[in-house]
């Protein structure tokens, strides 16, 4: 997994890695916190220099952390990094190449997966934010709702 500097240079590379345009501004919001003992989370909201802005949801491991002493063995993000790196993307091609019509798209099932690195040995995952901007809200740990549906 590759190591950079800082958040910026992380996101920068991952996202030139994907082809989208290169980055202007990151700005990170104001509601990253930590989720107790597993990891952190950040949004980003990132400006190109086409002018575009997309959001971004960063699942963070911090260096440290009891949970990265568990995942010394249990390999928790290596895992996940592995399942959105490689075993999605498999599976969508397989459902495509089939041609059968399935009522669960393997791709529409996950947020986008952008990658993955180490920023002065916290580990990020980066996706695609589905949340924010949006007028759902997560009411559940599966269930998204609008205000109306609350």
């Amino acid at each position: 997994m590759e190591e950079f500097e800082n958040l910026d240079g992380l996101l920068a590379a991952t996202l030139r890695k994907s082809g989208i345009a290169p980055v202007k501004t990151i700005e990170k919001s104001e509601c990253n916190k930590t989720n107790g003992l597993a990891s952190s989370r950040e949004i980003v909201s990132v400006t190109f220099e086409d002018g575009s802005k997309l959001n971004f949801f960063l699942k963070v491991q911090q260096s440290g952390s009891q949970a990265e002493h568990f995942d010394e063995t249990l390999q928790i993000f290596q895992r996940e990094a592995k399942m959105y790196t490689d075993i999605i993307p498999m599976l969508a091609k397989y459902q495509e190449d089939t041609g059968k019509d399935v009522q669960f798209p393997v791709k529409e099932m996950f947020p986008k997966f952008y990658g993955a690195g180490f920023v002065q040995k916290d580990f990020y995952l980066v996706f695609e934010d589905i949340i924010t901007d949006t007028a759902r809200l997560v009411t559940a740990k599966d269930q998204f709702h609008s205000n109306d549906q609350v």
